[in-house]
């Protein structure tokens, strides 16, 4: 009798899983929503300190240390920029296929979310799917952190060439 019922408490403890993972995964979504347009202004602004080193670079002289300094932020921030830029085009879209899914894993995670219950193979696609989201976007905040640090860089280095300037 007890190997009876091993599958169904073990199916119970994965479903309690997966609505715990869900839940949080849906507090990372709903994060996700408001970090997306921070996230946009950041990249635009960003873009502009790095044309502000490049002016900066050549007011300070291509030989000189902060000069260099500059020239290499500005490399480093367009590169990672442009990753992080093409890293939330690629969350957008998993991000909509998430929303897409939403009510099928709700269903059958026994949520409330209505009577949208599909097959067992469209409810672990829509889990896969918020997996990739879910390392997407540690992902993306880990490139977040890098640009920070970019942009503290780069107000320093601003900040020291306005004060050689006679």
């Amino acid at each position: 009798m007890d190997t009876n019922q091993t599958p169904a408490v073990s199916q119970a403890a994965s479903t309690e899983s997966d609505r715990e993972e869900w839940l949080g995964a849906m507090a990372e979504h709903a994060k996700y929503e408001a970090f997306r347009n921070r996230i946009r202004n950041f990249l635009l602004n960003l873009d502009t300190m790095r044309e502000s080193l490049q002016i900066n670079s050549r007011i300070a002289g291509p030989d000189t240390e902060l000069g260099k300094a500059m020239v290499v932020l500005s490399d480093e921030m367009f590169d990672k920029t442009r990753k992080m830029d093409k890293g939330v085009t690629v969350l957008n879209k998993i991000y909509a296929e998430v929303d897409l899914r939403k009510p099928l894993i709700e269903a059958h995670l026994e949520l409330g979310a209505g009577s949208a219950v599909g097959s067992l193979a469209e409810t672990q696609v829509a889990l896969d799917h918020l997996k990739q989201f879910r390392i997407g976007n540690t992902l993306l905040k880990r490139m977040w952190d890098s640009l920070l640090a970019c942009s503290r860089r780069g107000h320093l280095y601003l900040r020291m060439a306005r004060s050689q300037v006679p």
